[in-house]
């Protein structure tokens, strides 16, 4: 028997109910946000598995006569493929604001390196910025999917009004300022100096993994939004928290429904 008189499979029922609950209000709230100031984006892994027979296929068609090149060097061994499970985030400083946008599965060759983004990839997740208020500066990585043409710089693919600063991470730059204008709602347009860098939404990853099992499993999208859920609501008492979610929930109408298997 678990503490409080619940067997193991009861406790593993109520565990998955209070992670679709706190899961299904950070996606609820997460759809209201809007950002100014200073955001901060990046791409976070938070597991792998073997990929699927489909995606296997899909990658043998992408890269014609590397199954057979790899059984030609190894004899004996077959070529292992792995899906990389990643999210996109956004996140305000001085917020716990956290917009969580989730990539397509990498498929990559067991132990090569970890895949980076494409800008198709991390599309939807910029495209988030359209809301945000002009002069609102965005900081990233020099991840090549923001790169624009022989310049590198991504500007011209930002939404309209959004200011775009990079560190260098590969060179090892993870803090440097600039001078940039602000024109939010509450002051007027001005030159300010600020910091650029990622250590906001780096931090932020940090405490997400934290409750993560090593191998969440099948219900990797409940964690990973439950997990958002309380870090979004951190100020707040946990069962307070899970209160409103339950109350916020019973006045939609509808049932708590499973959210889409982590891999599917």
């Amino acid at each position: 028997m678990c503490d409080g008189g619940y067997n193991h499979k009861q406790a593993s029922s109520v565990y998955s109910l209070v992670n679709r609950l706190a899961a299904s209000a950070a996606l609820r709230e997460q759809e209201g946000y809007t950002f100014d100031n200073v955001a901060e984006a990046d791409v976070k892994g938070f597991g792998r598995r073997a990929a699927t027979a489909d995606e296997a296929k899909a990658w043998n068609r992408a890269h014609p006569g590397e199954a057979a090149k790899y059984c030609k060097e190894h004899p004996g061994q077959e070529l292992q493929l792995v899906a990389h499970h990643r999210d996109w985030g956004i996140t305000q400083r001085g917020t716990r604001k956290l917009f969580l946008v989730p990539l397509p599965h990498k498929v990559v060759k067991k132990g090569d390196a970890y895949p980076g983004e494409s800008w198709e990839e991390v599309r939807p997740g910029v495209q988030r910025l359209r809301a945000c208020a002009k002069g609102t500066v965005f900081c990233t990585d020099g991840a090549k999917a923001y790169a624009q043409g022989k310049t590198k710089k991504a500007t011209k693919k930002m939404p309209k009004g959004i200011k775009h600063e990079t560190v260098d991470h590969y060179n090892n730059q993870y803090v440097r300022f600039a001078k940039v204008h602000f024109n939010v709602a509450h002051a007027i347009s001005k030159k300010r100096k600020i910091q650029v860098g990622t250590q906001k939404i780096e931090s932020t990853w940090k405490r997400l993994m934290r409750p993560m099992p090593d191998n969440p499993g099948q219900e990797l999208r409940a964690r990973l939004h439950s997990a958002q859920f309380f870090f979004m609501a951190e100020e707040e008492d946990r069962m307070e928290a899970l209160g409103r979610a339950s109350r916020e929930q019973r006045a939609l109408g509808v049932p708590l429904k499973p959210l889409p298997l982590a891999w599917s």
